[in-house]
């Protein structure tokens, strides 16, 4: 399970931070995905590994006027992962 935020770094031309995003902004969606990866949400994968937060370009994420992130619960190709999903 990992957390994804946006963050001026990642940027590349067509999917880069929104001129009027403020760095409060981009920091506060840092915050969020770090509390969301440091919350219950982890045990309740079911012993998933925690891969921890990191900054992405994901269009949803650069271009939302609020704090964003987004979790990856797990992963299709991991198949002791798959196999939680039965």
């Amino acid at each position: 399970m990992c957390t994804l935020y946006h963050d001026r770094s990642v940027d590349v031309p067509r999917y880069s931070t929104l001129p009027y995003h403020t760095n409060e902004k981009i920091v506060e969606g840092k915050r969020l995905a770090d509390s969301i990866q440091n919350s219950s949400l982890v045990a309740a994968t079911g012993g998933l590994a925690s891969q921890g937060i990191h900054p992405q370009n994901l269009h949803v994420t650069p271009t939302t006027d609020m704090p964003a992130a987004l979790v990856d619960l797990g992963f299709m190709d991991n198949p002791t992962e798959l196999k939680k999903t039965d």
